[in-house]
């Protein structure tokens, strides 16, 4: 228990009249300066309320004070709380609360005296705080030291108010074009943990230098079924894509972390020089189930958002921020992901038969992926398409038959729809999937048999179609119950992988080629 201070007298006691100085703790909690309030029951309402009515009769409720605290006690709080900010027993001391300016009034303690004592600054770092010591009823005393980043002001520890440099602004944005969604692999039992790119912020100043002394992030997505914090080993920031020192933590509780910047400058433009200083946030994934805490499937990201704490290095003062943060950049965490290139065709000049219209190659990162549907749109005129087969070419031009395309319809362009899944595929697979191993390629070609094409103004128009990278899928998707999308494909990270697993995606964020058309002609 904090040693007690002398005697004190009849009205509120200034902290040089009090010979002991009880020991210091820190708060844990604090306000703003504008949140301060002060409660203060004037000392003649009281002495009159006594006179009249007797402490009993106040205490029983028959005279209804400004008061807040339980009701029956010979003291009273004006910022009781129903918590503890002195770090002692809130069974004893449940009435310190050292964020607000209050005072207590009733019995001294050692004393039969009445007191009427308001909290006041020892000096800009230091609190007294007058409460009530529940278990006795009577009026004590301590002092606080205030929580790091907060001063006394008026009786209570406060955030101090900025004072902002109205010269200088800094504006955070994320930087045009939009940074889309991308897919991210991550390690598996035995590999290293993935340090990736979650986004990338651009600040620039106005007015003068601006020091960014912290940031704080939070998690783009925050539905369980989608993410967990578990993905994540550590959280940190880049400048213009050097690591900034320090600037890392590790996200537990909502996902928040608040990182310390405080050797990032940010510089007015010119016209020779760039007005833009890019901080990206960057992390380290978990090594996906069953190895590591991160799951196949999961959305993940992060985003600046609000305060963001700014000094102007001219005047020493905080800095207006003007902030969009653009909603933050998902991205999609799977075990592997495939990546589609263009192949050139030997000839682009169609004639009755077989023709070869599209040539492309899918490859495996990081782990074996599986293909289930593939399609294409194509514009025609001036001749008839009689069939429309995929072929896997990686072994020789002849190719193995992988199945029949389908005819689905028209699209919005009036182009038509052509698609193969595993379900029309040939006896070459039977599992209705094609498996493409880890860090190796597979080459496809879709082949046509084509009648009456003229010898002039024949063209076909092929485009090889998957999901941009612009839509964030809902969840994973089961093959077995149908898709919408153009590009069907698997990470095979599921423990039991089959058509019908719950590891199914399609064409969202998979990178894909510079060109997705190519034309022909007679």
């Amino acid at each position: 228990m904090p040693p007690r201070a002398k005697k004190m007298a009849k009205s509120a006691v200034a902290p040089d009249t009090i010979p002991i100085i009880p020991p210091a703790v820190t708060p844990t909690v604090a306000a703003t300066a504008t949140e301060v309030k002060t409660k203060v029951v004037s000392k003649t309402a009281m002495a009159v309320a006594v006179a009249f009515l007797g402490f009993a009769a106040i205490a029983a409720g028959m005279l209804t004070l400004p008061q807040s605290g339980p009701s029956g006690n010979n003291c009273f709080d004006s910022d009781y709380a129903t918590k503890n900010d002195g770090g002692s027993s809130v069974l004893r001391y449940s009435f310190i609360n050292q964020a607000i300016k209050g005072t207590a009034y009733g019995i001294q303690t050692n004393s039969t005296q009445f007191v009427s004592s308001t909290d006041k600054c020892w000096n800009d770092k230091k609190l007294l705080e007058f409460f009530c010591d529940v278990k006795n009823n009577k009026v004590t005393w301590n002092s606080f030291a205030c929580a790091a980043g907060t001063s006394c002001v008026d009786g209570a520890c406060v955030k101090p108010v900025p004072v902002y440099d109205e010269t200088t602004v800094l504006k955070v944005q994320l930087p045009p074009p939009p940074i889309y969604s991308q897919i991210m692999t991550t390690g598996v039992a035995g590999d290293e943990l993935s340090k990736v790119y979650l986004s990338s912020y651009q600040f620039s100043a106005t007015g003068g230098d601006v020091l960014v002394k912290s940031v704080k992030l939070a998690p783009v997505v925050g539905d369980s079924n989608l993410t967990s914090l578990n993905d994540y080993d550590s959280i940190y920031l880049a400048s213009n894509s050097v690591d900034i020192p320090n600037a890392v933590g590790i996200p537990t509780g909502s996902g928040e972390i608040v990182l310390q910047t405080t050797d990032f400058v940010v510089k007015p433009g010119t016209a020779s020089s760039s007005p833009y200083s890019s901080l990206n946030v960057k992390a380290v994934l978990q090594p996906l189930k069953p190895s590591g805490g991160a799951t196949s499937g999961h959305v993940i990201g992060y985003k600046i958002i609000n305060p963001i704490e700014a000094v102007s290095l001219t005047t020493g003062k905080a800095v207006k921020v003007n902030f969009n943060d653009g909603g933050g950049v998902y991205h999609f965490l799977h075990k592997s992901r495939p990546v589609i290139s263009n192949k050139p065709l030997a000839s682009k000049k169609l004639t009755n038969g077989v023709n070869d219209l599209y040539k492309f190659s899918i490859k495996a990162e990081s782990g074996d992926v599986g293909l289930y549907k593939v399609s294409f749109k194509m514009v025609y005129a001036n001749v008839n398409v009689q069939s429309l087969q995929l072929f896997d070419v990686t072994d020789s031009n002849d190719g193995i038959l992988i199945g029949e395309l389908s005819k689905l319809g028209k699209l919005n362009d009036n182009g038509e729809l052509w698609a193969t899944s595993g379900t029309e595929w040939a006896t070459n697979y039977p599992i209705n999937e094609i498996t493409i191993a880890k860090n190796q390629s597979r080459v496809f070609v879709l082949r046509a048999n084509l009648t009456n094409v003229l010898n002039y103004y024949t063209t076909i128009v092929t485009s090889f179609i998957y999901q941009p990278a612009d839509v964030v899928m809902d969840k994973p998707w089961t093959a077995a119950a149908g898709v919408n999308g153009y590009f069907v494909w698997s990470d095979k990270s599921s423990a039991a992988h089959s058509v019908n697993s719950n590891d199914w995606t399609d064409g969202t964020a998979v990178p894909g080629p510079v060109s997705l058309t190519t034309t022909l002609s007679s």
